[in-house]
């Protein structure tokens, strides 16, 4: 797709300081989202349903709500996403996007949000997009071929994912451990009060 309106490229003209109107924007709403979900009920919400979408209903967490508004949400950020390429680049080629969806996994996974839910943060997930990015953008400088950068992102990400799966066999087997150990002194937990205890530490 070809001949853009020059309104959309101006979008990605330098305000200053390298700065765009598009930049500003995408910082904009990455520091709301940090707000709502570290500062809000409502944010709190979205990590009881991703932890124990069951228990979370039991609590009065509104949980279709939740669901929806996290689809509205991941719709917008992609038709953003789809913006700022187009008015960098300039026009659309017919492989935009290709390859894409497995970076955005890997950035996310290395942000530290959980494939299982309940667990990340948007301050971790926007470094690690820096820095992905940033090994992009080293790999153009040093000449090397470009399938290196989905190598590269696959690569990572199966590195976090096994990280991640011994990580939290550590955390289960010292979980159970210290269930055994109070199981005399009382009752174990529930999944139900886990969950309350998150969305309780939100308000």
């Amino acid at each position: 797709i070809e001949d853009l309106p020059q309104g959309l490229k101006a979008l990605a003209g330098n305000l200053g300081f390298g700065f765009s109107a598009l930049t500003v924007v995408v910082l904009l709403l990455v520091a709301l989202a940090w707000h709502v979900l570290r500062k809000t009920r409502f944010g709190r919400y979205f990590y009881a349903v991703g932890d124990n979408r069951a228990a979370a209903h039991h609590l009065g967490v509104p949980v279709r709500r939740v669901q929806f508004t996290a689809f509205v949400a991941t719709g917008l950020c992609a038709a953003l996403a789809g913006l700022v390429f187009a008015a960098q680049i300039g026009f659309i080629p017919n492989q935009a996007g290709n390859g894409v969806e497995l970076k955005a996994i890997a950035v996310n996974v290395l942000g530290g949000v959980s494939l299982l839910g309940g667990t990340g943060s948007v301050a971790g997930v926007f470094s690690a997009v820096i820095f992905i990015t940033s090994i992009d953008s080293a790999l153009v400088f040093l000449k090397i071929p470009a399938y290196w950068n989905d190598f590269i992102a696959g690569a990572i990400l199966l590195s976090v994912l096994l990280l991640d799966g011994r990580i939290r066999q550590i955390i289960d087997r010292r979980i159970r451990a210290r269930r055994y150990a109070v199981h005399a002194r009382g009752p174990v937990p529930s999944d139900e009060t886990t969950t309350a205890q998150t969305v309780e530490a939100g308000r």
